[in-house]
């Protein structure tokens, strides 16, 4: 099936959508101990990512590797990284407990609830593993697919489908962010195994942080005042990030190296037909459609 990589990108999150909701299925059923359970779950989590790749490489021509940025981070991108990991954990903190504040979400215990304190194996299956996965998927093939319509367009388009992902309407905001922030990651270090590192490192915190989190926002009299600070310093190290980031992009410029993952400069027409191009493509359209379906059913369920 011949299309243009960017409009045939979302069938993979299709793809993954609805493996991922078969096996979330089959997953529930099962009755084991935790050790069998956990061994289950990261093999099932490996055929949900993996299955749909090969689909749909064998459907719409194959998977450029060379374009999902396997090499090594570069030295002079470490302190914007640095920068973003805080931006990303402090940001996420903040609309967590945001959430929890105004009701609209409720208080997590955490994701590997029931299984007991993280130990090694529960955090290489409930951080890494799905870290190493969803990156190599969305950062890697998704992202890059949707650079030709330019690279705003790709963080953007890569975040609303990797958000959609998590089938979680209150948790929505939150996931949107991290995509935003892991898209900047992989683009100012040139590299997906700094995407890999950060989001497992962000997975862990919420294993370990996040019952901390809840608790703090929904019992805590000055919240208001934390909120503001906290916000104060999220802005600065943004406002720190974007420096260090446009350092970074200039010393990219000055030593001549490869940018083929830029587009061509658009013109404004242009820009408004390449989003067209990604945000209503069939393929996308349908992916938000699964979304909004599952998460109408579930709050059906719910009621």
């Amino acid at each position: 099936m011949k299309l243009k990589p960017y409009t045939a990108a979302p069938f993979l999150a299709i793809f993954v959508y609805l493996l991922t909701l078969c096996a979330e299925r089959i997953i529930g059923g099962l009755d084991m101990d935790v050790n069998s359970y956990l061994l289950t779950l990261g093999a099932v989590q490996i055929a949900t990512y993996a299955l749909p790749m090969l689909l749909y490489g064998l459907l719409f021509g194959g998977i450029d590797i060379k374009r999902m940025r396997f090499a090594l981070p570069t030295a002079k991108s470490v302190p914007t990284q640095i920068l973003l990991a805080v931006i990303l954990l402090l940001g996420s903190a903040l609309i967590s407990m945001l959430g929890v504040r105004v009701g609209f979400s409720a208080p997590q215990n955490g994701v590997a609830e029931g299984i007991g304190a993280p130990s090694v194996l529960v955090l290489l299956i409930f951080a890494v593993m799905p870290a190493i996965c969803e990156e190599i998927v969305f950062r890697g093939v998704i992202m890059s697919s949707f650079e030709p319509c330019g690279v705003t367009t790709a963080i953007v388009g890569t975040s609303i489908l990797f958000a959609a992902a998590h089938m979680s309407l209150e948790n929505l905001p939150l996931y949107f962010f991290a995509s935003v922030v892991l898209c900047a990651v992989t683009y100012v270090s040139r590299s997906l195994i700094s995407a890999i590192v950060l989001h497992s490192i962000y997975n862990i915190c919420v294993l370990t942080l996040s019952g901390y989190l809840s608790s703090v926002a929904a019992h805590l009299e000055s919240f208001s005042l934390l909120f503001i600070v906290m916000l104060f310093l999220l802005w600065i190290f943004i406002i720190v990030a974007l420096t260090e980031g446009e350092r970074v992009y200039r010393s990219y410029a000055q030593r001549n190296l490869d940018s083929s993952y830029t587009p061509a400069k658009l013109s404004p027409q242009s820009k408004l037909k390449a989003k067209a191009a990604v945000y209503f493509s069939p393929a996308f359209l349908l992916a938000v459609l699964i979304y909004i379906a599952v998460i109408v059913f579930s709050m059906q369920d719910i009621a």
